[in-house]
This record gives C-alpha cells, sequence and structure tokens, in this order.
C-alpha cells in the first residue's frame, strides 16, 4: 500500500477500508503511522484482539465474537416485514415474531425433506434447497437487507411452494458453480471472492485455526449459543481454516495503539451481523484523536443502505479533513421493504445542492 502510494509521488495514504480491508487499513496505520493522509474503515473487524504480540491471528472476526448482533439484525428485517404489509413484505405477518415463525418453519420443512431443483439454464443445473442453503440465504440478507430481503421473502414464498430456484439464485453453492464452469468469468467481484476468500483468511490466522474434529465442534456449538446464523457463518470463515497449515511470511507484529499523522474515520452500523459496532469503538480506542461514526442502520457496512448523512460526512474527511463530532448518528435514507424513504432528506435538512449529489453518492456505493 505504502509503495503503491509513492508510485503516484505521495508519502501519505488515502484509503477507505471495507471488512476485511479494515484489517488492512489498521494494520497500515499500525505500521505506518506516519504515512497516514487520511484513512478510513468500515465494518470494522477487531484487529487489536485478532493479533497477538507475537503475530498470531487469534480472531474475534471468526469466532462468536463477529455475530454479536446477527440475530438483532435478523430481527429488524422481520420487524420492518410486519410493519411493511403483505403488499410489500410477500412472507407478512402480523407481527415480528410470526413472521420469524414462517421462516424457521421453513427451514425446519427443509431440514426434514430437502427440495431438489433443476435449472437447464442456470449453474448449477442441480441443487438441492435444504437447511444450509436457506440459513447461508439468511446470512446474506442480514448483511445486506435494504437491497435482499424482498428477493429473499419472494424466494421463501416459492419455496414454501416447492420450488427452490430462487433460493438457489446468487447462493455460494451458485456463485462456486460458476466458477466450475467459467460461467462466472464476467460476474461480480464477489463471485471471485468465494475462490480466494478461505486462503487469504487462513494464511493470514495460522497458530489458533489448527483444530481436532472435537475442538472444532465445541467451537461452532460456542458459536450457535450466540446465533443460529452459525450454522451458514462457520462453515464459510472459521470451519475452512481448522486444516490449514500454511503460514503467511509477513505478519503484523507490533501494536494497534498509537498516535497517527493524521486521525481515523472509523465506522459501524447499529446493527452489523458481520462486524458489531462494539469493534469500532474497540479499535478507535487504540488510533489517538480517531473518531467513530456510526450509521443507523441494519446490514454489513455502511454500503448495505444508504445514508446521505454518512456520504457528506465522508466528504468532509477526505477533502477537507474534518472529523465528524464524537457521538454522531447517521441515519439512513433507506428502509427495509420500503425503499427509500420519502422526504428523508429534506427532513434531514441538507441543502438542495447535497441533494442532488444522492443519486452520484448510491452509485458509487456511499
Amino acid at each position: 500500500m505504502l509503495a503503491i502510494t509513492r508510485a503516484f509521488g505521495r508519502e501519505k495514504l488515502s484509503y477507505y477500508g471495507v471488512s476485511y480491508g479494515s484489517v488492512l487499513g489498521a494494520t497500515f496505520a499500525a505500521m505506518f503511522p506516519d504515512n497516514v493522509g487520511r484513512l478510513a474503515i468500515d465494518g470494522v473487524v477487531n484487529v487489536s484482539s485478532t493479533c497477538s504480540p507475537d503475530g498470531a491471528r487469534l480472531g474475534d472476526y471468526f469466532t462468536k465474537g463477529s455475530l454479536t448482533d446477527a440475530d438483532a439484525a435478523l430481527g429488524d428485517i422481520y420487524a420492518a416485514c410486519a410493519t411493511a404489509g403483505p403488499h410489500a413484505c410477500p412472507i407478512f405477518e402480523a407481527t415480528p415474531a410470526l413472521v420469524r415463525a414462517r421462516v424457521d418453519r421453513l427451514v425446519a420443512r427443509v431440514r426434514a425433506a430437502p427440495v431438489p431443483v433443476f435449472n437447464a439454464s442456470a449453474a448449477p443445473p442441480f441443487a438441492v434447497a435444504d437447511t444450509a442453503l436457506v440459513v447461508g440465504q439468511l446470512l446474506n440478507v442480514v448483511g445486506a437487507p435494504y437491497g435482499g430481503a424482498l428477493p429473499f421473502a419472494e424466494a421463501v414464498v416459492a419455496l414454501e411452494r416447492g420450488d427452490g430456484a430462487a433460493m438457489v439464485a446468487g447462493s455460494t453453492q451458485a456463485l462456486l458453480a460458476g466458477l466450475d464452469t467459467c460461467a462466472g468469468a464476467s460476474a461480480p467481484f464477489a463471485v471471485g471472492f468465494v475462490d480466494v476468500e478461505a486462503p487469504i483468511i487462513c494464511g493470514d490466522s495460522v497458530v489458533d485455526t489448527v483444530k481436532t474434529l472435537e475442538e472444532a465442534r465445541k467451537e461452532y456449538e460456542a458459536m450457535l449459543e450466540i446465533s443460529d446464523l452459525a450454522t451458514a457463518w462457520y462453515r464459510t470463515t472459521r470451519g475452512p481454516c481448522t486444516g490449514w497449515t500454511i503460514c503467511a511470511k509477513d505478519r503484523m507484529n507490533g501494536s494497534f495503539e498509537t498516535n497517527t499523522s493524521f486521525p481515523l474515520l472509523i465506522i459501524g452500523n447499529t446493527h452489523d451481523p458481520r462486524t458489531p459496532i462494539a469493534n469500532a469503538f474497540n479499535m478507535s480506542s487504540g488510533f489517538a484523536g480517531s473518531v467513530v461514526l456510526q450509521q443507523n442502520s441494519t446490514g454489513h457496512t455502511l454500503q448495505a443502505g444508504f445514508s446521505a448523512c454518512t456520504a457528506l460526512a465522508l466528504n468532509a474527511y477526505f477533502n477537507n479533513g474534518t472529523l465528524p463530532a464524537p457521538g454522531t448518528v447517521c441515519q439512513t435514507e433507506d428502509e427495509i421493504f420500503g425503499g427509500t424513504a420519502g422526504g428523508a432528506l429534506v427532513a434531514r435538512g441538507l441543502k438542495r445542492r447535497d441533494a442532488a449529489w444522492q443519486p452520484v453518492l448510491k452509485r458509487v456505493g456511499l
């Protein structure tokens, strides 16, 4: 990262890191504190408790701590469905608890009787809609509920009727099938990331990852005590690393408590199912002068839902070096099952010129 910065004739890095990118950003800030120009991290991995003094990865990101807010995020989706009504939410029930019960019934049903799926025009042409698939899609949805909750609800209704094609679409199984057939050559970044995620995560995480079957079982059961979504989370994060013995050559060996040449902006969502807001505050405590900006939304990283307040704060930070006041909480203009909240931009008191930037900001994912 520093070499790239210097290749452009600069000594100080400007960087916005999301999710695993927060690991890279925090590590850079710890290793090269005098080379921080503007550095914002979002969807923050708790790196200070993920790396021991000798550089061995221990990993809140992989273990149960990462799921602290997962059930709260799922509850937000069920509450939004009950509020939105039957015309907006296909799995509407009178209360959030009843919506949850409906989804739980489907999970139990496909556990007892998985639904075979055949779709000659998609990869994979043959699949099975079972518990692992549905819970895996639930994990995807809580990470991006503003765009994903409605398609998931529609897929639930279809699967209740015996059609699992919509539930399979976009799943990890479908992404891997696309890689196997090269059908994903022009697909979004997420497709390729499925293929490289485990080597990156496991290679950075050596000492504490290798487990016996019984040790892995206990670790998994500890996750389940926090959230049923551990069924999907463990097998895609911690699980693949249990037999991984390859050690990354260069590992962070130092402290995440330092003074940087410019304060960090650290961002977290109120209910992030993968990197809880507590991580942001924990990391901020180690970087002197840093500020936590909380986006009052559900999902993984600020990109899960649009907030003009957050976008303008990022703009001010990178362009003017202005940090938001400590304790700032930004509301989102999006609503789960409801699209963009009507009148929200005006209600937030944004100037006309700022409101005009909304389509542009949304297009670039801010």
